[in-house]
């Protein structure tokens, strides 16, 4: 970490945190002035909070992507990696296979595409990822396993529980609540990038062709995940936290997700109304059951967060706190919780699902299986050569009590 680009962002956080307070005081006397000014600040605020969580994300991202599993033998690159690799890049480069095929079968675990294409090499993966985590908040949060076959199935306890209690040495065993199991599966469907390179980059020997396209694959595929596990219908990718079922929370079932209404339609309610903005997010909160909420995070996009950041208690403190910890990500708060910001959670409209509280972790569940490969093809699209690059992914909800929605709704 830059630590003087990290003090210099969280001096000017700071500043601009006061000049927010004190331009909320000046905006309750009214004025379309007032509140452009606001505005304006507020978005300051945005900005520098994400550099700073940009910094924390990268760090997290290098980490994890190389506490990865390599697919060789052990942590140091065998010789017959070391030559894949090689072939590989060479393959890329100039689309040259030459026993190519031999090498991946000897080097990689996780074994060769019989329908073409080359599985990359662990670097290049872990390139790839880093991208993907840096910009995607639900892979950073949720649990990630890597599968061998096509999905995932997980046992539930829906309702009941381990029949116990009390007696004496001689007391027989009673079951007053039978147990109910449901199975989840978590199918996999192929996520695929096709980055285009012209042949002249190709040829040009001072070109980093491997970064490039790990970089430009790592930016596609975080895209498309991003959008699937927020609203991803299920067939054919990951299916999003917004897709399923929902009900009102004191009606929840599981197989849906709970929430619990703004107070108002499309929108927040004021503070003046019955239940002010700030009363709708402890509802919320508290929606969840005690054993989710230590490792509680909102999440929200952007202009949500901006909304958000503006509320007061009754005593007329703002409940959004900044970020100014570098052991904690700079991650800000609201009511005390981290918030995780992700422009693919649904605007503030009628009836939207705008605002997630959730143990992430518990909740949501991303599978996958270890291996991207990559097929050049130099043919079909001259002057260029295209990438076609896939990867297998899948996912959903896997603790329906681990989440719970705000509705933009009066009830």
């Amino acid at each position: 970490m830059d630590t003087v680009e990290i003090k210099n962002l969280l001096e000017a956080q700071n500043k601009t945190f006061v000049d927010f307070k004190a331009a909320l005081a000046d905006a309750t006397k009214g004025g379309a002035e007032a509140n452009a000014k606001v505005d304006a600040i507020n978005g300051e605020l945005t900005r520098i909070g994400k550099e700073l969580k940009e910094i924390a994300n990268r760090a997290e991202a290098a980490e994890a992507a190389a506490a990865r599993p390599n697919r060789g033998n052990g942590s140091k690159a065998s010789a017959e990696e070391v030559a894949y690799k090689s072939g590989l890049f060479r393959y890329i480069k100039s689309g040259e296979e030459g026993g190519l095929r031999d090498l991946e079968k000897k080097a990689m675990s996780a074994g060769s595409n019989v329908d073409g294409g080359y599985t990359v090499p662990t670097e290049m993966e872990q390139a790839i990822d880093r991208v993907a985590m840096q910009m995607v908040s639900m892979r950073r949060l949720a649990t990630v396993r890597q599968i061998t076959g096509r999905s995932y199935k997980k046992i539930v306890t829906t309702t009941g529980a381990s029949v116990g209690g009390w007696g004496v040495e001689q007391t027989a065993p009673s079951e007053s609540n039978a147990m109910s199991l449901s199975e989840l599966e978590f199918t996999l469907g192929t996520l695929w990038a096709e980055p285009r390179a012209t042949l002249e980059l190709m040829e040009d020997s001072d070109q980093n062709v491997e970064s490039w396209l790990a970089d430009e694959v790592g930016i596609t595929f975080q895209e498309q995940e991003g959008t699937a596990f927020i609203t991803g219908s299920g067939i054919n990718r990951p299916r999003g936290i917004t897709d399923y079922a929902t009900l009102a929370n004191a009606s929840y079932a599981w197989g849906s997700i709970g929430y619990i209404a703004s107070g108002a339609s499309g929108a927040f309610a004021t503070a003046s109304s019955s239940v002010s903005p700030v009363d709708a997010f402890i509802g919320l909160y508290h929606a969840l059951k005690p054993v989710y909420r230590p490792n509680a995070r909102w999440m929200m996009s952007d202009a949500t967060v901006a909304t958000v950041r503006k509320f007061k208690d009754g005593q007329g403190n703002l409940q959004w706190k900044p970020g100014a910890s570098v052991s904690d990500g700079f991650i800000e708060t609201f009511l005390g919780k981290p918030i995780e910001y992700d422009d693919n959670m649904p605007a503030v409209a009628s009836n939207s699902y705008s605002v997630a509280i959730a143990d992430f972790k518990r909740a949501y569940v991303i599978v996958e299986k270890l291996g991207t490969q990559v097929i050049r093809d130099g043919l079909t699209a001259k002057p260029y050569v295209k990438f076609y690059t896939r990867r297998r992914v899948g996912g959903g909800v896997q603790n329906f009590e681990a989440i719970k929605l705000m509705k933009m709704a009066s009830s």
